[in-house]
């Protein structure tokens, strides 16, 4: 009738009273009672405080024999008991010395479907859980004796089963539900915490609407010592599971139950656990992740995982080997060896067509670059050793990135496409406290494909790939690296080599619009690296529109923190009437004839740039006159003719000198510059142009080395008096 009293409370305390006034009695009195017993008793329990009605109904008690005579404390007493506890059937046998010093006493419990429901609200503390439904089946033997002067002991053993288990967490909206979970208990000391279940089994287990789900799970030779804080397990196993999980925007993961309760803290040592194996076998999960844009959704299957000697005590080695599935096609092998204290794997791994689509809202970097299509290979061994600060990941073999599509997000073109890229002999380690080391012994690229467009505003497309910004950027930002963490890079790759590969150039910032391919390209470029004294060599041959042969050769080192650059290209017969869009804007003319050979050389060290552009025109001809705001006001016609010589020909070699640190630095504008500067140079000084052009002298600023001032075609000398010519001079006038 109240949380702490009832309606015979008032009795027991007065008869309690009672017994303490009364002296103890020097010796108990002796008695020998024989078939006492009670049939079909009845008790009804009013709990008013939780507005719950028990029943404990058809209670029957048997003694057949009882005795405290000194010649009976030997003789065990074997009770029986049997009731209906709100209809279900509760069992009790067993055979007790209650006289005797050790107190020996054997007992045995039956009990079948009781509903759990009615009884955890009279639980000492609050659960973190409502239970909804379940009943509990038990079927357990108890011995207890107790030694003169030490302490008690006491041994469980039996089965407990869990069926039909509901529970929910309201406020939080989970809920969970169990088919079956069955206890076979070897030995349970309550005094010493030790335990010993024989198996551990479970069956249809479920969470979060079925997305959390497992099938099948048993454990066998399970043993607690909670003395020692530690747990063993001989095997684990399971089967047909699946997680469904929800990164959150925060970063945080949606898990069954996870505000319910929070467990107290254990500031002494931690447990130890021990698993001799672990087998896994046909689980799914999902990962929805919201923390990035947009949401991705990565899943993985594990077709087989298994693994032993799994134990968290320091230093010691487990090993595993496992078959996974990821993505649509996506698979992973790996075999190798483990430690959980410090964290270490050692493992040989063989992935193939891993999905890399997912994967891109990961990397900040160069946001406005769209992947539609990429998947990677590996094959070799992965080591990852250490946490936090000491982490240290390694990894060699082989690698493939197959099939790769990018795209310029701002416009939609291509930018970016690949059949395959093969890296053989490649070595990966990267620690935060040493420079990252990447070495690569022979890369191979088949039918790579570059997309570069001049934008309708004349800039390159690949120039406004810009790097995110943290405000730009779809993926949480990083923390701050640590003050200790290297900027260095040590990265070498021996040899590159291309095959049937092209680039395609676009210029919108022309009207009508440009395009040209460099097709057929194939070849190699050797010896990459990133230390600022090494040279790699550029040996390559292409086709330009597919009739006019390129090739391009030197040496570079694009991998050291500036460029360094020393390349040669050659391309023959390029039809120039194809380049009439430009000619109409710049020179005020569109061709209708000629071909182009170009034979140029660019070198970029320390931040200056020098270009050598040798250009071989051959029966240019104009055709009409095009009105260009940006066509230079030099007489075009006049210059070029001026340019040519007797066979039609125009061969001339323009150097460009610029500096990268340049902010205005514009190579468009320096080529415009130069070519305005030779097309004056030909109207102003025709004849001292063209004794460079032919090898001569020509004075001034087209003085060649070792030049006279008699080859300059400038004029030609009389002798003094005379009006006939020399053989000199009338050699100068051919020319």
């Amino acid at each position: 009738d109240a949380e702490t009293h009832y309606n015979v409370s008032d009795i027991l305390a007065r008869l309690a009273a009672a017994s303490a006034s009364k002296p103890a009695a020097s010796d108990p009195a002796q008695f020998s009672l024989s078939n006492i017993r009670v049939t079909n008793a009845r008790i009804d329990f009013d709990d008013r405080p939780k507005g719950a009605k028990h029943q404990v109904t058809e209670i029957n008690i048997a003694l057949p024999f009882i005795s405290n005579l000194p010649t009976h404390l030997k003789e065990f007493v074997q009770p029986t008991f049997s009731a209906m506890i709100n209809g279900t059937p509760l069992k009790l046998s067993g055979e007790t010395m209650p006289f005797e010093n050790s107190l020996r006493t054997h007992l045995a419990l039956d009990l079948d479907a009781l509903e759990v429901r009615r009884y955890v609200e009279y639980s000492p503390t609050p659960l973190p859980l409502t239970v909804d439904a379940g009943t509990l089946d038990a079927h357990l033997a108890v011995r207890f004796t107790q030694a003169a002067g030490k302490q008690p002991s006491v041994d469980i053993a039996g089965t407990l089963a869990l069926r039909d288990l509901k529970v929910s967490a309201p406020n939080e909206g989970g809920r969970a539900q169990l088919g079956r979970v069955e206890a076979h208990i070897a030995s349970f000391d309550p005094f010493t915490g030790a335990l010993h279940l024989a198996s551990l089994s479970l069956e249809r287990a479920g969470a979060l609407e079925d997305r959390w789900r497992v099938s099948a799970a048993e454990a066998k030779d399970i043993r607690l010592e909670a003395a020692k804080k530690e747990v063993s397990i001989e095997s684990l196993s399971s089967r047909d599971g699946e997680f469904a999980l929800k990164r959150l925007s925060d970063g945080s993961l949606e898990l069954p139950f996870q505000h319910a309760g929070k467990a107290p803290s254990d500031r002494g040592s931690p447990w130890t656990l021990a698993l001799g194996k672990l087998a896994l076998a046909g689980y799914r999960a999902t990962i929805a992740d919201a923390s990035v844009t947009p949401t991705v959704t990565h899943r993985l299957a594990i077709t087989q995982l298994e693994a032993g000697d799994i134990s968290t005590k320091a230093g010691a080695t487990g090993r595993l080997s496992g078959a996974f599935s990821l993505g649509k096609s996506g698979a992973l092998k790996l075999d190798g060896t483990f430690t959980l204290d410090p964290l270490a794997l050692d493992a040989a791994i063989d992935a193939r067509r891993i999905d890399l689509v997912p994967l891109r809202p990961y990397a900040a970097y160069f946001a406005t670059v769209g992947l539609k299509s990429a998947n990677a290979s590996a094959k070799g061994n992965f080591s990852v050793h250490g946490e936090g600060n000491a982490m240290r990941i390694s990894y060699a073999g082989s690698a493939d990135i197959a099939s790769l599509a990018s795209v310029d997000g701002s416009n939609g073109e291509d930018l970016l496409n690949w059949e395959l890229l093969r890296m053989t002999g490649a070595e990966f380690r990267w620690s935060r406290t040493e420079p990252l080391n990447v070495t690569v012994a022979e890369m191979a690229v088949r039918k790579a494909y570059s997309r570069l467009i001049v934008t309708p505003e004349g800039k390159l497309n690949v120039q406004q790939l810009k790097l995110a910004t943290p405000g730009e950027a779809t993926a949480p930002a990083a923390p701050p690296r640590p003050a200790e963490e290297p900027s260095g890079r040590n990265i070498r790759i021996d040899r590159i080599t291309f095959a049937d590969s092209r680039l395609n150039f676009t210029d919108h910032y022309i009207r009508p619009n440009y395009t040209a391919d460099v097709g057929e390209l194939h070849g190699t470029v050797t010896n990459l690296s990133s230390q600022p004294d090494s040279r790699g060599t550029v040996d390559l041959v292409g086709s330009y529109d597919q009739i006019s042969p390129v090739t391009i050769a030197g040496t570079i080192n694009p991998l050291r923190s500036d460029l360094f650059l020393d390349i040669a290209a050659k391309a023959k017969d390029i039809e120039l009437p194809k380049l009439s869009a430009y000619s109409q804007r710049y020179a005020g003319y569109g061709i209708t004839q000629g071909k182009l050979t170009l034979d140029v050389h660019y070198q970029v060290e320390n931040g200056t740039m020098q270009g050598r552009n040798n250009i071989f025109l051959d029966q240019l001809v104009f055709g009409d006159r095009v009105e260009s705001p940006e066509a230079t006001k030099l007489p075009v016609l006049f210059a070029v003719n001026l340019l040519k010589n007797s066979k039609g020909e125009i061969n001339v070699e323009l150097p460009i000198t610029g500096s990268l640190q340049d902010p205005k630095f514009d190579l468009g504008g320096l080529i415009t510059q130069v070519v305005a500067n030779l097309f004056q140079k030909a109207i102003t000084s025709p004849f001292s142009l063209l004794t460079a052009a032919l090898g001569g002298g020509g004075g001034g600023e087209g003085k060649g080395k070792g030049a006279s001032p008699a080859d300059d075609l400038a004029f030609v000398e009389f002798e003094p008096g005379r009006e006939t010519l020399s053989p000199a001079a009338l050699k100068k006038l051919d020319t």
